[in-house]
């Protein structure tokens, strides 16, 4: 990605909703163990000079958002515990 460039990306309406309990072990430092996760990244927006590297770098964000929500919901507890 060039130097030069401006590169933002921006999400609008994004949701994350959790349950999960926190345990302390043996060091002291808390372990969170999650029972549900959903994730909601609403609206994204990447903006760059270039329009083709604009697109094609949203269209990997759209899918890459899709994939963590997809996970989140199957797998959270996993991902995150």
């Amino acid at each position: 990605m060039p130097d030069e460039s401006k590169v933002e990306l921006m999400f609008k309406d994004f949701d994350i909703d959790f349950s999960a309990s926190l345990h302390v072990n043996e060091v002291g430092n808390l372990k969170p163990t999650f029972y549900t996760l959903h994730i909601k990244f609403g609206d994204s927006y990447f903006t760059h000079d270039n329009w083709f590297f604009a697109m094609m770098m949203h269209q990997f964000i759209e899918f890459s958002m899709i994939i963590i929500e997809n996970t989140a919901f199957f797998c959270g507890e996993l991902m995150f515990s």
